[in-house]
């Protein structure tokens, strides 16, 4: 997969290209990336995704937030296949424009030969922009999709798809209704960073990763740590770390017979099951205790395939 600045493109082909914000790649925005390939596929030209790279919502006075950085976007976005990403970082100007304006911006930096989107895909100054709009523009192929739905228990909110549900979702530690609503386990794709040990010291040895906004509720989770390919059983534990004194919060994750050094690594964390909540032990002792049950459930833990 190609990846793309949009303002430094001049008619590049881009050929189909998927519209959307793209926040937590669920089913239905994979659906209508996947559309995006089989129409490319149909016609003989390049698949596409457009989407903005950072988080457009501050902008507009809104007090919300993507799931995935852009980096983790690419990352799951690559999954589908789709052969390039042509990304734009959003500002005020950007903004502002006219649903016909940014189109007008938007044509002279990539040829589009036809789209696929959202039935509630919206862009321009205020959101007034539509799929209609784009029709008109981009017409000659084109797919526009409905919202997805699933089957959900009575006691759920709303049975349609969408990362404001899979946020709310993971606030509540339901894996299980989250894995339906992205088609895929839950996983964070980020950095491993300096730690302060503690881990280690109490025979432990974890790897740390930022937490930034991710709505994940707090608490140890079963795991696995995904490395080219390859998962390895893990433990993480998703807060603040109480027994050593400090309420900073971050991701950390002990790999179950790992010995490799992964610092400042992109390393891919998959989220199984909710174990239990954090707790301030009243020692160092008691909490590797602890672990050391958590590690033993882990192992005699089995893994459902789901997909």
């Amino acid at each position: 997969m190609k990846v793309f600045d949009l303002s430094e493109q001049k008619n590049t082909f881009a050929g189909i290209v998927a519209f959307g914000f793209f926040d937590s790649i669920h089913i239905g925005h994979r659906g209508v990336i996947e559309d995006a390939i089989h129409l490319a596929e149909n016609f003989g030209v390049p698949s596409s995704v457009f989407l903005f790279e950072n988080n457009i919502y501050p902008l507009i006075g809104i007090d919300k937030y993507p799931i995935y950085s852009f980096s983790e976007r690419l990352h799951f976005i690559e999954q589908t296949d789709v052969q390039n990403v042509f990304y734009l970082r959003a500002d005020e100007e950007i903004l502002s424009m006219s649903p016909t304006s940014f189109l007008d911006y938007l044509s002279e930096r990539i040829n589009v030969v036809g789209f696929t989107c959202g039935e509630d895909f919206t862009f321009g100054k205020d959101g007034v922009g539509t799929p209609i709009d784009l029709i008109e523009r981009f017409g000659d192929i084109y797919s526009v999709s409905k919202k997805w739905a699933l089957e959900l228990p009575p006691d759920y909110l709303s049975e349609i798809v969408s990362t404001e549900g899979v946020k709310r979702l993971l606030a509540m530690g339901d894996l299980r209704t989250v894995e339906q609503y992205l088609g895929r386990r839950f996983s964070i794709m980020r950095p491993v960073l300096e730690g302060r040990k503690d881990g280690s010291r109490i025979g432990f040895p974890t790897i740390n990763q930022p937490l930034d906004t991710l709505p994940l509720k707090r608490g140890v989770y079963f795991s696995n740590v995904v490395l080219k390919g390859t998962r390895y059983p893990s433990i993480t534990s998703v807060g603040a770390h109480p027994t050593f004194g400090d309420p900073g919060e971050n991701v950390e994750t002990y790999i179950i017979d790992f010995y490799r050094d992964l610092y400042d690594l992109d390393v891919e964390i998959e989220f199984l099951e909710y174990r239990r909540e954090i707790e301030s032990f009243a020692s160092e002792e008691e909490l590797a205790r602890t672990i050391e049950a958590d590690v033993e459930a882990r192992e005699k833990y089995e893994e459902v395939d789901l997909f």
